[in-house]
């Protein structure tokens, strides 16, 4: 997962308006950001963009970028917010976070936020992430517990991974 690595080298990274607008672009969403509506997303909010009049995350859209990079042919729908297979890829949805591996589309259900996996360490309940649409309109390199228990905090579960999106070949 070098691809979604180099993107938040040297650990997190602010992309471009033209950046932001090629990663709706390439994930094939409905619709896309004006050049206006980037910079203005890039100024003001703390995450999210503005895109036709309404605010849509851009996690699912990035991971889509990265996957679509490292040569799958994925889109990402904003109505359900949802990846989806083209020219044959067919995507995988899997509920929990059992055998989640890298290069697998995480979500947790805090914000719905989608990130890729880059690397898992089941020894120490550990994983591996790049994130796009973090606070601050950054793509970061992050690490999290796979499963956090009730000795972690009154949101845990809000933490836990409940799914993730797998590419099958």
């Amino acid at each position: 997962m070098y691809v979604a690595r180099w993107w938040a080298s040297p650990g997190e990274y602010k992309p471009w308006p033209e950046e932001l607008i090629f990663f709706f672009e390439e994930a094939g969403t409905e619709i896309v950001p004006t050049l206006a509506e980037a910079k203005k997303t890039l100024a003001t909010l703390g995450s999210g963009a503005f895109v036709g009049g309404g605010i849509r995350h851009w996690c699912g859209i990035f991971a889509c970028h990265v996957l679509h990079y490292a040569g799958v042919d994925v889109s990402w729908t904003l109505h359900g917010g949802r990846m989806k297979g083209k020219s044959g890829y067919q995507i995988q949805y899997v509920p929990g976070d059992r055998n989640i591996r890298p290069g697998d589309v995480a979500v947790v259900p805090k914000a719905h936020h989608h990130f890729v996996v880059t690397a898992i360490d089941y020894d120490n309940n550990q994983l591996e992430s790049v994130d796009g649409n973090t606070t601050g309109q950054y793509i970061r390199q992050r690490d999290k517990k796979i499963r956090y228990s009730w000795k972690d905090g009154p949101d845990y579960a809000s933490r836990n991974i409940y799914g993730y999106y797998r590419v099958l070949v």
